[in-house]
């Protein structure tokens, strides 16, 4: 081989863009915090369910927020905060 052979395939091993460790893999980009991706930030994502940021889902404390009478309540049945307040929703819906 060359030797500018040999120098690009060196650069190409040592480059962070081929680094592919489990810990890498599980940081955000966003917020350089590990165990989530970036599109799992909970400081770039809007909660579905009250349209506030700075929280995702399934930690939103409001999940009644959006819910209006005579529509299936928006609120996931396992929610954590599903009792702790009141939904407008008039229709019920049982698990079968």
């Amino acid at each position: 081989m060359h030797a500018r052979q040999i120098h690009r395939i060196k650069a190409t091993v040592d480059s962070p863009w081929n680094y592919m460790d489990e810990k890498l893999s599980d940081t955000c980009l966003w917020c350089k915090r590990e165990g989530h991706k970036v599109e799992n930030c909970a400081l770039i994502r809007v909660c579905e369910l009250c349209r506030a940021g700075g929280h995702l889902e399934e930690n939103c404390f409001k999940p009644h927020t959006r819910c209006v009478a005579f529509h299936v309540c928006r609120a996931p049945l396992e929610h954590k905060h599903r009792r702790s307040h009141a939904c407008p929703s008039t229709v019920v819906c049982e698990r079968s």
